[in-house]
């Protein structure tokens, strides 16, 4: 196997595809083919969610892990309806949030294959701008209005159920039911004596953080008063995931959507609002022994929580600006102890991209 392979994220060359992984994976695929315009999304998401990442195809030495086979799919059926000729036809229009995503993406290819000067990095790029567009523009040209929001809220709500359930069973077993699918370990990790229930996500935290990131979502549908039995069987599925992945960063993310949802009277004059925010925290650097980001060290919702690690990786990205502003930087390791785990996204977008990413 080529090293530098590895280096670029590329794993192992063999195809993991157990025979329940291909009969769901061939299910869903028919399903995206075959529904109306307006359910296809729904086995899409199915796929995406419930298949763990470990299942995977390897075709010419690029891995096209479920999720990206189902984009593929997804994307034929887009091309067989001819949106992709007549998006505005059914409602979609490219807009402001639409370009940031095309630019970011275009940034982090370029960048990053221009630090490394390697055909694998170049193809790790490809890769990476194949998975973030392709879900995000798939997503975007077949949820164009609020019923479409509606159904894949919905959806969400179902998903999250199915997948608590599961991870309180984790809690009582030690086990992961997902681990059938491969992909995941069947027994579940522990850290300071608590059961990190993770499903079939990668890590707890993702599928923690997954749970708690959607409550917002979930309480939208209370608030409008559509379908309340789903709002509930959200807000408690998400808060199951999140529980039980022991994990800060779900619990942080819920604290910031519950915070963020007080606010909502105030949706109007958030401009007045971030200004304030904006005054408190410049005030609080002034004042404190220690920069403002060293208030993340502080937070510690379950034993064993990284937040030390995370104000260190926000403290030295600063201080070492000048390592990786143009390209990013390779060797974030020399920054000091556990700096190579850039557990942070806008962290791992600076080293990764450079300031223009």
């Amino acid at each position: 196997m080529d090293p530098s392979n590895l280096r670029f994220g590329g794993g192992d060359q063999e195809t993991h595809l157990l025979p329940l992984t291909l009969v769901l994976l061939l299910l869903t695929s028919v399903l995206i083919l075959a529904l109306p315009r307006k359910y296809v999304v729904l086995p899409f998401l199915l796929g995406c969610l419930l298949i763990p990442m470990g299942q995977v195809l390897v075709i010419g030495g690029m891995h096209f892990p479920v999720f990206r086979i189902l984009i593929l799919i997804g994307w034929a059926r887009l091309l067989a309806a001819g949106m992709l000729f007549s998006p505005a036809k059914y409602g979609f229009k490219l807009n402001a949030i639409d370009r940031a995503m095309i630019w970011w993406t275009v940034a982090a290819a370029i960048t990053f294959t221009l630090r490394y000067l390697d055909v694998n990095a170049l193809t790790n790029r490809i890769g990476n701008a194949y998975s973030v567009l392709g879900v995000y523009f798939f997503m975007r040209i077949l949820v164009v209005d609020a019923g479409d929001a509606d159904r894949v809220v919905k959806l969400l709500a179902v998903i999250c159920a199915a997948v608590a359930a599961f991870m309180a069973l984790e809690q009582e077993t030690g086990r992961n039911v997902f681990s059938m699918f491969g992909g995941v370990s069947a027994f579940t990790p522990v850290r300071e004596g608590r059961i990190r229930s993770q499903g079939p996500f990668s890590i707890s935290i993702i599928a923690g953080t997954m749970g708690a990131s959607l409550l917002p979502l979930f309480m939208g549908l209370w608030w409008a008063h559509k379908a309340r039995g789903f709002a509930i069987l959200g807000l408690v599925a998400g808060s199951v995931m999140a529980i039980t992945s022991a994990s800060a960063t779900p619990l942080m993310a819920i604290s910031a959507a519950v915070i963020a949802l007080c606010f909502w009277p105030f949706r109007r004059k958030m401009g007045h609002v971030r200004c304030v925010l904006v005054s408190i925290l410049v005030s609080l650097h002034l004042v404190m022994k220690a920069p403002v980001w060293a208030l993340i060290g502080r937070f510690d919702f379950v034993g064993g929580s990284s937040g030390y690690h995370r104000y260190q990786l926000i403290n030295q990205t600063i201080l070492h600006f000048g390592d990786w502003w143009l390209l990013g930087f390779n060797n974030t390791e020399s920054w000091g102890y556990l700096m190579h785990d850039t557990a942070n996204a806008f962290v791992d977008t600076a080293v990764t991209g450079g300031l223009l990413s």
